[in-house]
């Protein structure tokens, strides 16, 4: 959780309390106050309050948040302009590859999959839309990355370690940003299996006013995408991509 000296501590709280029932799925007042370290009086309140205006749920002293929340996550994202203009383009993009195909954007140095639409079984959406991922190991994220201010991608360099997801993927900062540069260059990137074993992506950034705001990507086993589709899948994801940027430039 994010701290500064301008936030107000109740509030704070109220969001730790939050993502801690987010993590847990459920849970009551003591086990919540041994995990914040807050006193149980304090977490009890916060839990009423969220009862009280539908936001969680009590079973038998055990708390869950109520489906109101799933509610206005949808809400918020389809309020987003970058949902409302990629959503057809992500069907079209589907039928014309006929491969799953996703979009999602950067929040704290990770990718978040806002929309998709599956091909693939294996790539189950239920396991991707909604969910956090590295921008390091995707298609789509790197796509983001690499266009990303300098600044801000030192800073997620500086503040985020990378993980091994497979053992294909970069971790390394300078060929890593060897990969950035060539992303730049071509206009799209590649995932080899560094996410899901077996798993090969295709990606492009959505840029608008010289700003990135997200990234979309395509999917498929390495059966499915060999590498002599990549020239025509990155040209088909580009012009999906320009497609996109169009309508949110109107």
């Amino acid at each position: 959780m994010a701290k500064n000296d301008r936030t107000v501590k109740s509030d704070a709280t109220l969001f730790a309390i939050i993502e801690e029932l987010v993590n847990l799925g459920s849970g009551g007042a003591t086990e919540i106050a041994n995990e914040l370290n807050i006193s149980k009086s304090t977490v009890h309140r916060h839990l009423k309050t969220l009862e009280t205006y539908g936001y969680a749920v009590n079973r038998d002293g055990k708390y869950e948040l109520s489906v109101d929340w799933f509610h206005w996550g949808i809400q918020v994202r389809s309020n987003q302009a970058l949902y409302k203009a990629a959503k057809q383009e992500l069907t079209n993009l589907a039928e014309e590859t006929g491969l799953t195909v996703w979009c999602g954007v950067e929040r704290d140095g990770r990718i978040l999959y806002i929309a998709g639409k599956a091909k693939d079984p294996v790539l189950d959406l239920d396991t991707v839309v909604g969910f956090w991922n590295n921008l390091h190991t995707t298609a789509c994220g790197k796509a983001i990355l690499a266009h990303l201010p300098e600044a801000r991608i030192k800073e997620i360099f500086d503040n985020r370690i990378f993980s091994n997801e497979t053992t294909y993927n970069n971790v390394d900062e300078k060929d890593l940003r060897y990969e950035l540069e060539l992303i730049r260059m071509r206009g799209y990137s590649t995932n080899i299996g560094e996410d899901i074993t077996g798993i090969y992506g295709v990606g492009a950034p959505i840029i608008i006013d010289n700003r990135v705001v997200g990234g979309i990507s395509i999917g498929d086993s390495m059966e499915g995408i060999q590498e002599y589709d990549i020239k025509n899948y990155s040209e088909q994801i580009k012009r999906a991509a320009s497609r996109i940027e169009e309508i949110m430039a109107k």
